[in-house]
């Protein structure tokens, strides 16, 4: 049996950066063509991605080094 796999952009999550500051932006090295952004930023591109059809975003913080600790307090 063979089936095509049909996946339209409702069946995706974007998955987006965030950093602190305004009108930011910080590539990823390790992740060629993604970047961080901004909040002010970040509010444009899920408004873009919404309007290509993407109902859904997975945000994560970028947290500056010296605020991690070992039970991710900056986190709460």
């Amino acid at each position: 049996m063979v089936r095509e796999t049909d996946l339209k952009p409702a069946d995706f999550i974007y998955p987006l950066f965030v950093i602190e500051g305004e009108k930011k932006t910080e590539p990823i090295n390790s992740m060629p063509g993604v970047s961080r952004f901004s909040l002010d930023l970040l509010v444009e591109e899920v408004k873009q991605a919404y309007d290509l059809g993407v109902p859904a975003v997975a945000l994560f913080a970028a947290i500056d080094d010296s605020l991690k600790d070992e039970v991710a307090t900056e986190s709460h």
